[in-house]
């Protein structure tokens, strides 16, 4: 995440990304840099995430002129908006931008940091005179960032998207109110944003206006300002249906909410099945024939499938053997001589190009755990001396095994022992 483009940290085209877009390739990139990991790649993914969102959202309010030069001089003249500048406030550690809502922002944030949220009332009251706030798409960007800049700081950003992992119900999150967020200034912000009746389009939505419930309305209520609290969104009816259409397909496959996973019923997700299932036998998972069974199957030998295939198991064996926590990979016993040089063989793992930094790794990794056992590999003898004959070397031309007293290594002890007592 070396670079400075954040729509390209994020893997999108900045000409072509939606907000959407850039909602899901941040959730995607979460679930291989996580914070207690790389907090240093976490904070670059999270700071990339905010300023590809600002603009795209810019971007989608406000889209460029398409008009061409002839309709151009039909047109009366018209002033062409100022380029928007972005820069980074060291003293704050804040991204701003010039743009109308981007004034708003950082004068919010100079407000909470730098005035410690004198006066929220008298604030809030002065905003209405900003361009930004008078503008219906600049409020709404403003509106937003208010909204995620909350949720941050209650503690939400722990939640998205480890929840599952460490059994967290999404539906029952307790958030922790920022001691600047007074009862004045939630009755102030409500009274000029109503962050808690805002639709909600994605689980990420449901998760933030859940967060401005939990904190907004019992204070609301106390002081008379709504009659009843209302009912929170399902987080997990949004993440399943947005994982569905993400991930959706001809085969069946579908979320669970009950087990909070995704139950993948294409053909690489039953290998995938299979493959877990096999490998609980660590003897059983360490058979060369029983992979070899799983990786021919028919049904996976399509271009798509096996490119699939290939992805999967490339991060399965990366995570198993302890890629980004071990300085070398894990012995398993599952993992066997034979398994691997099987799977790199069907694969190719280590003639395959990486296209960015994090296949680059993998790759990497790959090649120190088939290096190790391609090293050790010794060439097939095309014969075999006659020390190495057993009983049954000569059954292919149709011998019988010869008698124990008979074989040649017997016949020399016997011999050798027979001129030992003559000596004596």
């Amino acid at each position: 995440m070396s670079s400075n483009d954040p729509f390209a940290i994020l893997d999108l085209e900045k000409d072509t990304a939606t907000v959407a877009a850039v909602k899901k390739a941040y959730s995607k990139k979460l679930k291989v840099t996580r914070p207690d990991d790389d907090p240093e790649g976490f904070m670059i993914l999270r700071e990339a995430f905010t300023q590809a969102k600002n603009q795209a959202q810019w971007l989608e309010q406000n889209p460029p002129n398409t008009a061409t030069d002839t309709d151009s001089k039909d047109k009366t003249p018209h002033e062409e908006k100022p380029e928007i500048e972005y820069w980074h406030d060291k003293k704050l550690d804040y991204h701003f931008n010039s743009s109308p809502s981007g004034k708003l922002i950082e004068k919010t944030i100079r407000w909470i940091q730098e005035q410690s949220c004198k006066s929220p009332r008298e604030f809030f009251d002065s905003l209405s005179s900003e361009p930004g706030y008078q503008n219906p798409d600049d409020r709404k960007i403003y509106e937003n960032f208010l909204m995620e800049h909350i949720y941050y700081e209650a503690g939400g950003e722990d939640y998205h998207d480890f929840c599952d992992d460490e059994g967290v119900d999404l539906d029952a999150i307790q958030y922790e109110r920022p001691e600047w967020l007074s009862n004045q200034t939630l009755i102030s912000i409500h009274k000029h944003f109503d962050l808690t009746s805002k639709p909600a389009e994605y689980e990420w939505d449901a998760l933030q206006i859940n967060c401005m419930k939990s904190m907004f309305e019992p204070v609301l209520l106390e002081n008379g300002i709504i009659k009843k609290l209302t009912k929170h969104h399902s987080v997990i009816d949004f993440r399943a249906k947005e994982i569905e259409e993400y991930n959706k397909d001809d085969h069946g496959s579908y979320y669970d909410k009950e087990k909070r996973q995704w139950i993948d019923r294409s053909p690489v997700g039953l290998a995938m099945r299979d493959i877990e299932e096999l490998i609980k036998e660590p003897w059983a998972g360490a058979d060369k024939q029983k992979w070899s069974s799983i990786l021919e199957r028919e049904e996976l030998q399509s271009i798509d499938e096996f490119q699939e295939l290939d992805r999967r198991i490339r991060y399965f064996v990366t995570d198993q053997t302890g890629h980004g926590q071990e300085r070398r990979p894990k012995k398993l016993n599952w993992l066997s001589r034979e398994v691997t040089l099987l799977l790199d063989d069907t694969f190719g793992w280590r003639h395959q190009s990486a296209r960015n930094t994090w296949e680059h790794d993998h790759f990497a990794w790959l090649d120190k755990i088939v290096g190790e056992y391609c090293a050790k590999v010794q060439p097939n003898p095309t014969y075999k001396s006659w020390l190495d004959l057993d009983r049954n070397s000569f059954e292919f031309l149709g011998y019988q095994p010869l008698p124990l007293l008979l074989q040649p290594t017997v016949i020399l002890c016997l011999y050798i022992m027979y001129r030992l007592f003559q000596i004596k």
